[in-house]
């Protein structure tokens, strides 16, 4: 009897121990976590933060526990109610600035409690900043044109066909104005490529000056351009942007203390007269644009039936 007495008080005490340590343990994995825990109770208050979150949303945990959860994360995206669907919030750090965190929540058991308080769920955010941003500079690399930042054939294509369906959808009328720049391959052949790309740089920010907001600008290749202008309502409408980009680069550019004088020829397509869809209205706005060169260049011309083949 004695034996089998210290026996139960023997396992008992080590029970006691390997709970201290499970527990010791599993406080080393919250405190040392690379990720923010923080615990909430059923009234959505915060009543324990582990020591990451308290460094990068730069409160004390004292400071965190008088919180709201929508004082923590942005308030129109954060909800303890369920796991969210679009699982990338805003995180509001002390000074303002802002984290981009993933978001797991989960349902605690009950008769959890920390200090003082029962525990109902648990919200780990993840810190995704450097990889939203290196997220962003991929998608700008396929998307735009990393010598003059204009979109690039692909997005241009894209936001074309869209805004094709969007004037048929409504009815409206859109232009197509196809720009090649006069003369470009002589500039490059008497002053070299670099002076040619910083010459493209500067063109084109002052064709986009003269643009509308609405204006979709971008670079199909080499020294040609294509604007998408959307709510056109008449021909004189699309000439008009036309002739800005005329003024805009029929002017003499400084580079690197060189002179050089350019112009443009530009082709003038409008939805739906002379086209019905995107890749017609470019064939032929790239028809107008040529014909604008065959009669001298710095001009504007839009397209005629007869130009088609």
């Amino acid at each position: 009897m004695r034996h089998d007495v210290t026996d139960t008080f023997t396992k008992a005490k080590f029970e006691d121990i390997r709970f201290e340590l499970s527990k010791k343990f599993l406080q080393a994995v919250y405190d040392t976590s690379p990720d923010m825990i923080l615990v909430y109770n059923k009234d959505q208050r915060l009543i324990d933060a582990n020591q990451n979150a308290s460094t990068q949303l730069q409160y004390s945990k004292s400071e965190l526990t008088e919180l709201a959860c929508t004082q923590i994360f942005c308030p129109q995206e954060s909800s303890l109610e369920s796991q969210p669907d679009y699982p990338e919030w805003k995180a509001i750090r002390k000074d303002g600035s802002q984290l981009c965190v993933e978001i797991n929540t989960a349902k605690l058991p009950e008769g959890i409690f920390i200090n003082g308080f029962e525990a109902d769920k648990i919200l780990t955010a993840r810190d995704i900043t450097d990889r939203k941003v290196y997220e962003g500079k991929l998608l700008r690399m396929a998307h735009y044109d990393r010598l003059t930042g204009l979109v690039n054939r692909t997005l241009l294509e894209d936001r074309g066909r869209q805004a094709v369906l969007r004037a048929r959808r409504h009815q409206q009328s859109l232009a197509f104005l196809y720009i090649d720049l006069d003369h470009f391959k002589a500039v490059n052949d008497t002053h070299g490529h670099q002076i040619g790309d910083k010459l493209l740089r500067a063109a084109t920010a002052r064709i986009q000056s003269g643009l509308r907001d609405n204006d979709t600008f971008g670079r199909l290749s080499g020294d040609e351009f294509l604007v998408v202008a959307e709510e056109i309502h008449s021909l004189s409408d699309a000439r008009k942007i036309a002739e800005k980009v005329l003024r805009a680069t029929n002017q003499t550019f400084g580079i690197d203390k060189q002179r050089i004088s350019i112009s443009a020829s530009v082709g003038i397509a409008l939805f739906p007269k002379h086209g019905d869809d995107f890749t017609t209205l470019l064939r032929h706005a790239d028809s107008a644009m040529y014909n604008a060169k065959q009669l001298g260049r710095n001009r504007m011309m839009h397209f005629v039936e007869k130009e088609s083949e």
